[in-house]
């Protein structure tokens, strides 16, 4: 059985990732990384997510993807999809590295 699953970032279709997921799931809009990031993940994986997609759309700055930087890099990529007016990486939350993160870590390690 597939779990559930999170889009997430500053694109405008984050409801229609998720539709087309053919899974459960909600959609979180954030212009940029959560400075609770690694608390959400934690979470979003307890309430039975098993992958999380970034979706920036061809609005996204490049300042608001290097905000998702740490996120990107904290979890596995399961796929990464770059076509003209959007890019979406799937990143798998089914994984020991969710279970690395602890909300004790800093949440705000985003990139300032």
């Amino acid at each position: 059985e597939r779990g559930r699953v999170v889009a997430l970032g500053p694109g405008i279709a984050l409801i229609t990732s998720v539709h087309y997921s053919g899974r459960e799931g909600w959609a979180e809009r954030a212009e940029s990384l959560p400075a609770d990031w690694r608390t959400r993940v934690t979470r979003w994986h307890a309430q039975g997510a098993d992958c999380l997609g970034i979706y920036f759309d061809a609005k996204a700055t490049p300042a608001q993807r290097a905000e998702f930087t740490p996120l990107i890099s904290a979890l596995p990529v399961v796929e990464r999809s770059k076509r003209p007016g959007y890019e979406f990486i799937v990143l798998r939350l089914d994984d020991p590295a969710v279970t690395a993160l602890t909300p004790n870590q800093a949440d705000d390690t985003r990139i300032r």
